[in-house]
């Protein structure tokens, strides 16, 4: 009976880790660059009990509930909303931009809603946070009269997936994505990507991570249940 409290109290905290990543990408709906958040389970560890009683349960196993394995980025590209700012960019595929800030510290975005900054007496194109905007070289891309010299560079990473999520649209590279690479996929001026948060399909998900949830809780309160009733009989 133990082994019930703590296989829905696993599950329990699983369905709310997965309810409140689908609520981030329904709140990131009109964020531009926003990708989307899958959450994966999995299985937790397996009990084996030896019952001298009841040899035959000898090789049956009791699982633990489910666990977040990751949360996981969606790179699918979204729609592309069409601006005529020639300071506007929109990657082409599953890349994304390279910002850095003022510490020099570089992180990725596909969000291209980007502005002129004046820096040492000249402009550079700037992201909305007022991150230096790099291109391929890394290096920071001059605007002349309102026109970038050079277009920002478009980095691929082997599992976009596994990138660490930052925040807003904004991510770092890790371990598990592997190292940023120059892709020749090239980009769209004048236009940004929108969201690829799908909304109709993230208020399924929601009612069936709901639905677990529920099941989950009535799975502790009928234990609990049980309980009662067994140490009534004491």
């Amino acid at each position: 009976m133990i082994q019930a409290f703590f296989g829905g109290a696993a599950s329990l905290r699983s369905r709310q880790t997965a309810m409140d990543v689908i609520a981030n990408d329904i709140a990131n709906v009109n964020t531009a660059g926003y990708v989307q958040r899958d959450t994966d389970f999995s299985d937790l560890l397996y009990d084996s009990m030896v019952r001298p009683e009841n040899p035959s349960y000898a090789n049956e196993l009791e699982g633990s509930g489910a666990g977040v394995d990751a949360v996981v980025a969606d790179a699918s590209a979204g729609s592309f909303v069409q601006t005529g700012s020639l300071l506007n960019f929109a990657p082409r595929g599953e890349g994304f931009f390279a910002v850095r800030d003022a510490q020099g510290v570089v992180s990725y975005t596909r969000d291209g809603t980007f502005t002129a900054q004046p820096e040492n007496g000249a402009a550079v194109l700037v992201d909305a946070q007022g991150r230096t905007v790099l291109d391929a070289q890394g290096n920071a891309i001059a605007v002349q009269n309102g026109v970038p010299q050079t277009q920002p560079g478009v980095f691929a990473f082997a599992f976009p997936q596994n990138l660490t999520a930052l925040g807003g649209s904004l991510f770092a590279a890790s371990a598990s994505s592997g190292a940023a690479q120059v892709s020749d996929e090239g980009v769209l001026q004048g236009a940004y990507e929108t969201s690829n948060v799908d909304l109709s399909s993230e208020m399924g998900n929601m009612i069936v991570t709901q639905r677990g949830f529920q099941m989950n809780a009535r799975v502790v309160s009928t234990a609990d249940q049980i309980e009662s009733y067994v140490n009534d009989l004491h």
